[in-house]
């Protein structure tokens, strides 16, 4: 016992010194705020499907960006709800919104990524903002972000966002994050070309409309369910820079409102982002479960023999994920359930994995993919 204890406690020592430094190369995009850069035309281009309980508050931070030369395009993507009546309410009188209809989904096409690319034809202006309709982003977003686009000669900028409080669905959620700032090398991801190592999130992308063109757009990942992740690769392989910025005092995001919701979505995307590696899914969830739930055991252990030294694993591993919450602007309470948010996060994992393997199909807003 004293053996496993020595070796769990010094390895959650070393993961916690990677997750504190790590982030040293993940640029904070409130902090770019050079306002000489040259001025660009801007589009931010939303898709919506089913997504009225979000269009007041989109709508409304909308509203209050501050540029000048900006446009907003917002595409009602077959709704079965009021998406479409209340876009035309909330933004009558703004001549900045454009109100567009989506096209029937082509076979093969993924439902967002169709979206972002009909939503694409819209625009000829010199940088494409994509985010989602439960995203909420401050005044002053637009110029922070073509100040990190100048600052560091990135073509495309991407980041997770700020997740507002959801309660139990908060330790999953936030488990992004984690796994960004724990399996993601930020130095290489950020000052390579490497493909391996590129990061995205669909939720918050800029990108200017020379490198879209240039990769073929959202048309050359037509069938992808990890269209932000494959988009960054195609930037980085035709030569440009992608930026993984920590955008979170800028931008914020209501995910999902239940834990269904963020079952099925995680479910849908997780396994395949490892590249549907069966012996990723194991490794990972041996991984998680010895660093990440055993220190529970091992306090438990500790409670009921009065050992409290055998308590520093737990400790170590509500560190590691605190240190990302008070960075990520999350509450750190949930770093107290970090063996329930690796439960979660392996459950999700094997949940993707068994529909992969079974051919079941992925579904996600009323539509089924493979």
């Amino acid at each position: 016992m004293v053996i496993l204890f020595i070796v769990l406690s010094s390895i959650e020592a070393f993961l916690f010194l990677w997750v504190a430094i790590n982030p040293l190369w993940l640029p904070s995009l409130h902090r770019y705020t050079n306002r000489s850069y040259k001025k660009k035309t801007v589009s931010v281009l939303v898709p919506l499907r089913n997504e009225s309980k979000n269009v007041p508050g989109l709508i409304a931070t909308l509203r209050n960006v501050k540029y000048d030369e900006l446009e907003f395009i917002l595409l009602d993507d077959q709704s079965s709800d009021d998406t479409k009546s209340l876009l035309m309410e909330h933004t009558c009188r703004d001549s900045r919104f454009t109100i567009i209809e989506g096209k029937h989904l082509p076979e093969g096409w993924n439902g967002k990524v169709h979206a972002c690319h009909h939503l694409s034809k819209y625009s000829n202006n010199e940088v494409m903002f994509f985010i989602d309709a439960d995203v909420r982003i401050e005044p002053n977003t637009i110029h922070h972000t073509l100040a990190l686009m100048e600052n560091q000669y990135a073509s495309m900028v991407s980041g997770f966002p700020t997740y507002l409080d959801n309660k139990l669905v908060q330790f999953l959620v936030t488990m992004q994050h984690f796994v960004i700032h724990l399996h993601l090398p930020l130095f290489f991801a950020n000052y390579t070309k490497r493909q391996a190592t590129t990061a995205a999130c669909g939720q918050f992308i800029a990108i200017n409309r020379t490198t879209y063109n240039k990769i073929g757009g959202h048309e050359a990942i037509y069938n992808s369910l990890v269209e932000d992740v494959e988009l960054g690769r195609l930037v980085k392989k035709h030569g440009d820079r992608v930026i993984l910025a920590n955008i979170t005092k800028l931008v914020s995001c209501f995910m999902y409102g239940t834990i269904q919701e963020a079952w099925e979505g995680f479910t849908k995307n997780i396994f395949i982002g490892i590249g549907r590696s069966k012996i990723g899914a194991i490794g990972l969830s041996i991984f998680y479960a010895l660093f990440y739930i055993s220190p529970l055991l091992l306090a438990v252990y500790a409670v009921f023999n009065l050992q409290w030294m055998f308590l520093l694993p737990l400790v170590l591993t509500v560190l590691q994920k605190g240190i990302v919450d008070i960075r990520t602007r999350t509450s750190p309470f949930y770093s107290l359930g970090m063996p329930l948010s690796a439960a979660m996060l392996i459950g999700v994992l094997w949940t993707s994995m068994y529909k992969a393997i079974t051919g079941k199909a992925y579904v996600w807003k009323g539509r089924s993919y493979q």
